[in-house]
């Protein structure tokens, strides 16, 4: 097998799951529906010439993207910071009153943003339910009619894409290979750099370096944001050369037991501290559970500000999602943050609960 990125063949298993959910996102009313959700292996590859991974195990046929695909983050003030330094990049590259076509654009949330800010936008996405005049509910792909835009942003759309030179060539031809692009997706040295096993899953298929992602153009600027764990990267859709450059690169070493140890250490602590909560019914948490408590003998349920989440269950491992509200009155214990970056908010939701808050680097 070839790396989707430079084509080159050299590469090696650095991250093996089987029977991991088909959708992270996905929520699930009761337990029958939840035992016909679908579930398949992951093996994640690492190039050994241009550093991008992938997983050879994805199953593209299963991804239908529809109304109960949940990965809206923006109820957290946290993240809302997030899309507000992202807007204001946004408007560093185009001008108020210009066009702006965001490809997965999910909810709506920050497609929304944008047109408050000025800008006049098109969103496209399967998923969307709001009913946004201004977002085309399908799939983004070459065929349609697109009236081209002076920016296309891709946030977080990209490592769902099997084919992601395909999907990026089609999105410069569709635009006339003018204007530009931002892209913003989960940064891989950051998931090494903190053994993030949490952070691979089924549904994302690609997992990005800054340099893998941005010598697939003549010039492109990288941002590390969202301390770190995301980037964003510019550049001219015109630049776009279709390929990966490779060769003399520095890619560090990664142990094919790098994320299995992690995965063993907190399975022990989860099993030692039998009661405990998860917070965040995320992609994140969901891995999480889905590895260290798949039979949810241990961790008490997952708590989500997401009302639309509340109530349900995650895939697989059928753990409950809780409100904050409903955690208050239950049994307190030791709850687990899944994101370092919600850390501030998380404690004043919890303030007088009497429990113990750990961040995944405390652990």
């Amino acid at each position: 097998m070839n790396c989707p990125l430079c084509n080159k063949a050299e590469q090696s298993v650095i991250y093996t799951a089987s029977d991991v959910p088909a959708f992270q996102n996905k929520v699930y009313e009761d337990m029958a529906s939840l035992e016909a959700s679908p579930s398949f292996s992951v093996e994640l590859l690492r190039c050994h010439s241009c550093g991008f991974a992938w997983n050879s195990k994805f199953q593209s046929e299963a991804m239908e993207y529809d109304d109960s695909y949940q990965n809206e983050q923006g109820h957290s003030p946290s993240f809302r910071r997030h899309l507000e330094r992202t807007l204001d990049l946004v408007a560093s590259i185009v001008r108020p009153g210009q066009r702006i076509i965001e490809v997965g654009c999910g909810k709506g949330v920050f497609l929304a943003m944008m047109r408050n800010a000025g800008f006049s936008v098109t969103g496209y996405d399967p998923s969307h339910e709001a009913g946004d005049p201004d977002v085309v509910k399908t799939y983004f792909d070459k065929s349609l009619e697109v009236d081209p835009g002076e920016l296309v942003v891709l946030r977080h759309t990209l490592e769902h894409v099997p084919a992601p030179l395909d999907f990026l060539s089609a999105i410069s031809e569709a635009n006339g290979r003018q204007g530009r692009i931002l892209i913003e997706v989960p940064r891989f040295e950051w998931i090494l750099e903190n053994k993030a096993f949490w952070d691979i899953f089924h549904e994302h298929c690609n997992y990005f370096t800054e340099q893998s992602l941005a010598n697939l153009f003549e010039n492109a600027e990288v941002i590390p944001c969202f301390e770190g764990q995301y980037m964003w990267v510019i550049a001219d859709l015109k630049d776009f050369k279709g390929t990966s450059v490779t060769g003399g690169l520095d890619l560090p070493r990664v142990d094919d037991r790098l994320f299995a140890t992690e995965i063993g250490r907190f399975k022990e602590f989860v099993s030692k501290h039998r009661g405990c909560w998860v917070w965040g019914a995320g992609a994140k948490g969901v891995a999480f559970v889905n590895q260290v408590d798949p039979d949810a003998r241990f961790v008490q349920g997952l708590i989500d500000i997401n009302p639309v989440k509340q109530g349900r269950f995650v895939a697989k491992t059928g753990h409950r999602i809780f409100s904050p509200e409903e955690f208050r009155n239950s049994e307190a214990g030791e709850i687990i943050i899944m994101n370092d970056n919600y850390k501030d908010e998380i404690q004043g939701m919890c303030a007088g609960s009497g429990s113990t808050l750990l961040t995944m680097g405390e652990i």
